[in-house]
């Protein structure tokens, strides 16, 4: 019994490797594979084209119209951006025209004040040089006036007692009033 199941055996391991081991490789098997796969591939294409390539689609789609729509706002937001700079710039531009034209106009109006002040110390210092002129020219005349009447005196003194005679204060004046024309002359 034990040789009859030990050739049953060998048998069947003879039959397995005459035909050709796998049955997927058997070409017999071929047709009916090839049409399943295609069955398969159809029915995959058709079951990701109504399911999921459209779900696909969509967020490809949503994420393309977010992309644009992102880049729209960007664009908006730079000519905006674009826009305030050119304002500020402006801006900047006249507050500085305007500081300029402060500054002139204070430059000005110092210039003004001080040279109104100037003027002001001008006639001020002119007016005591006119006073001081006037004090001089007082004190000058009472000073010649003096000399004049101590040159009288002494010309008559001295007339006096050169001659003997006397000598009028009157005479004496006249004398040494035309002698001093004299010499302003």
């Amino acid at each position: 019994m034990q040789v009859i199941f030990f050739a049953a055996e060998a048998d069947a391991h003879a039959a397995e490797a005459t035909s050709g081991g796998l049955p997927q490789l058997d070409p017999t098997f071929f047709a009916s594979q090839i049409f399943w796969i295609i069955i398969v591939i159809l029915a995959l294409h058709w079951w990701l084209s109504r399911n999921i390539l459209p779900k696909i689609g969509g967020v490809l789609e949503q994420r393309g119209d977010s992309i644009a729509n992102d880049l729209d706002e960007a664009a908006r937001l730079q000519d905006r951006a674009r826009q305030t700079a050119a304002a500020l710039e402006a801006s900047l531009d006249n507050a500085r025209a305007k500081a300029r034209s402060t500054l002139a106009d204070t430059r000005r109006n110092a210039e003004l004040e001080a040279q109104a002040e100037l003027q002001a110390a001008e006639a001020a210092a002119n007016q005591k040089i006119g006073q001081a002129q006037a004090r001089l020219s007082q004190q000058r005349a009472a000073a010649m006036a003096e000399i004049q009447a101590i040159a009288a005196d002494l010309a008559r003194d001295m007339a006096e007692r050169v001659s003997g005679g006397s000598f009028s204060a009157e005479d004496a004046q006249r004398s040494v009033g035309s002698i001093l024309e004299g010499t302003k002359a």
